[in-house]
C-alpha cells in the first residue's frame, strides 16, 4: 500500500528552486505511507482544484484502509416455539426476535455438554435450512437429524450473515418413557402351545424388549406403537395372572397384568346298564380330557354306594345316580359334573322246592318252607293258589328261603295247591309253582268178628 501511494500521489505544480510541496514518506515495518508538506521557497503557486480533489481522494482510500470495516449487528432471539424439545425427537421450531435477514442460514441447539443438534440448513448435505419470514421471525424446519442430548439445560443460537445470535435458554426433556395399553390376545388358556403376544402402547424404538414373567422376550418392531414378542408353550402351563413390561432406550414401562386362564375340561362317563339288587359290587370308569383322574360319588346312598370306581347296590330296588366329578388344578377348571342314573330292580323269583310237600286233609295249620331265589324281604310274598289268604307269618330266612304258616282251613279237603313267590316291582314277577298235596283222610274199621 506504501508503494501504491508514493506512485499514484500527484505532486502540486513545483516553483523553480523550491523543494516538492508534499512528498510521500514510505512507513516502516510495512506500515502505510504518511504523507507530509514541506516548503522551501518563500513563494508557490497552488496546484488546481482537480489535484487537491485526487490527493483526498487519496486519502480517503489509506484511512478506510486503516480503519476496520464495521462489524454487522448481531441477532438476537426473544422468544422460540416450543420452548422446550424431547431429545432424540423430530421437531420444527419457530423462532422470533429482531435482526433476521434472508441471510440467516443455520441454527445449533446445545446441551450443556456441548452436544448439538438440528444444525438446521447446514448438516452436511441435508436440504433443509432456516426459513426467512421477515425481520423478526424464522423458522427452522423439522430435522431430519434428531440427535438425543443430555436432558436439562440447552441453549440455541442462529446464525445471521456469518455472525451467531447471543444463546437463548431451552429446556431439553428426556425421552418418554414406554407405556402399554393393551394386549393380542387379550388373555390365554394355560396348557396351550406357545403364541405371539403383540403389544400395543406408545414411544416403543428397535430394539424394544419386552418382559413375560420375569423372563425377557426379544420382540419384533411393528411401529412406535406396536411390538411383537413370542411367547413359549413352557411359560402358560399354569394359570395365573403374570407381570408384563417393556424396556428400550427411552426407559422401562410400568407393568401391566397378562391372564394366564385356566382350560376348560369335560368328562365322558358312559351309561350304566340296569342292575338287580342282588347283583354283586361292579366297577365303573370315565375319562377327562384332561387326562386328570375322575372321581365319583353316589346321590342315592339308600340304593347304591360307591368306594373310589365300586359300586355296592343296597339291596334296595330304585334309581341309582352316580356323580362323576374332576375337580381341575392349576391349569385346568374343574369340570362340569356328569350324572349316571341306572335303575336297581328287584329279581324274578324261582322255587326249587317245598316242604312239607302234602300233609293229610282236615289237618291243624303247619309251616311251609319254600327253597329257591331272588327272596328278598319286604319284596318277596309266597302264596297259595295265587292268594295270600290264609297264610301268615312269612319270613324271609335268606335269599334262597322263605317260610310260612299254612291254617288249617286251606287243607280242609283233599286236593292239591300250586305254592310261588312273588317279587314286587320294579322288576319283580311270580316264580314258577310248587305243587302242595292234601291228602283224603285213611280210616280203619276194625272187623269185629260173630
Amino acid at each position: 500500500m506504501a508503494s501504491v501511494a508514493q506512485e499514484s500521489l500527484t505532486r502540486p505544480t513545483k516553483i523553480a528552486g523550491d523543494e516538492p510541496a508534499f512528498q510521500a514518506v514510505s512507513a516502516p515495518l510495512g506500515g502505510v505511507a504518511l504523507i507530509s508538506h514541506r516548503a522551501r521557497s518563500r513563494s508557490f503557486q497552488i496546484s488546481p482544484p482537480l489535484s487537491l480533489l485526487r490527493t483526498i481522494a487519496w486519502l480517503a482510500l489509506v484511512l478506510a484502509f486503516l480503519l476496520p470495516a464495521p462489524s454487522a449487528l448481531a441477532a438476537t432471539i426473544t422468544s422460540i416455539t416450543p420452548s422446550s424439545w424431547v431429545t432424540g425427537t423430530v421437531i420444527s421450531f419457530d423462532i422470533r426476535g429482531t435482526g433476521f435477514t434472508s441471510n440467516t442460514t443455520y441454527m445449533n441447539l446445545s446441551d450443556v455438554a456441548g452436544h448439538w443438534n438440528f444444525d438446521c440448513g447446514n448438516t452436511g448435505g441435508d436440504a433443509l435450512h432456516m426459513t426467512y419470514i421477515d425481520s423478526t421471525h424464522v423458522t427452522c424446519p423439522s430435522s431430519t437429524y434428531a440427535r438425543a442430548l443430555t436432558p436439562g439445560a440447552g441453549w440455541i443460537k442462529i446464525n445471521v450473515g456469518g455472525t451467531d445470535s447471543g444463546a437463548f435458554g431451552i429446556t431439553i426433556l428426556p425421552p418418554p418413557t414406554p407405556t402399554i395399553s393393551s394386549f393380542n390376545p387379550t388373555s390365554i388358556t394355560a396348557g396351550g402351545t406357545g403364541f405371539s403376544l403383540i403389544v400395543t402402547g406408545t414411544n416403543y424404538v428397535n430394539p424394544t424388549t419386552l418382559y413375560f414373567n420375569g423372563l425377557s422376550h426379544s420382540t419384533t418392531f411393528n411401529s412406535s406403537t406396536q411390538v411383537t414378542a413370542g411367547i413359549a408353550g413352557s411359560e402358560i402351563l399354569t394359570a395365573a395372572v403374570v407381570p408384563v413390561y417393556v424396556t428400550n432406550s427411552n426407559g422401562t414401562s410400568t407393568t401391566s397384568n397378562y391372564t394366564i386362564n385356566k382350560a376348560n375340561q369335560t368328562i365322558t362317563f358312559n351309561a350304566l346298564a340296569t342292575k338287580l339288587v342282588t347283583d354283586s359290587p361292579f366297577s365303573i370308569s370315565a375319562t377327562a380330557s384332561s387326562g386328570l383322574t375322575v372321581s365319583f360319588t353316589s346321590a342315592t346312598t339308600s340304593i347304591c354306594t360307591v368306594s373310589t370306581t365300586t359300586v355296592t347296590l343296597t339291596g334296595t330296588s330304585g334309581t341309582c345316580t352316580i356323580n362323576a366329578d374332576q375337580a381341575g388344578n392349576g391349569t385346568y377348571n374343574a369340570a362340569p359334573q356328569v350324572q349316571q342314573s341306572f335303575s336297581v330292580n328287584n329279581p324274578v323269583p324261582t322255587t326249587s322246592s317245598i316242604s312239607p310237600t302234602s300233609t293229610t286233609a282236615s289237618g291243624i295249620a303247619f309251616t311251609l318252607t319254600v327253597n329257591g331265589t331272588g327272596f328278598i324281604s319286604g319284596v318277596s310274598t309266597i302264596k297259595w293258589n295265587g292268594s295270600t289268604t290264609g297264610l301268615s307269618s312269612q319270613v324271609v330266612v335268606n335269599s334262597t328261603q322263605m317260610t310260612v304258616t299254612v291254617a288249617a282251613p286251606l287243607i280242609a279237603s283233599p286236593g292239591t295247591a300250586t305254592v310261588t313267590v312273588v317279587n314286587t316291582t320294579p322288576g319283580g314277577g311270580t316264580s314258577g309253582g310248587q305243587t302242595f298235596n292234601i291228602n283224603h283222610i285213611t280210616m280203619f274199621i276194625p272187623w269185629i268178628g260173630r
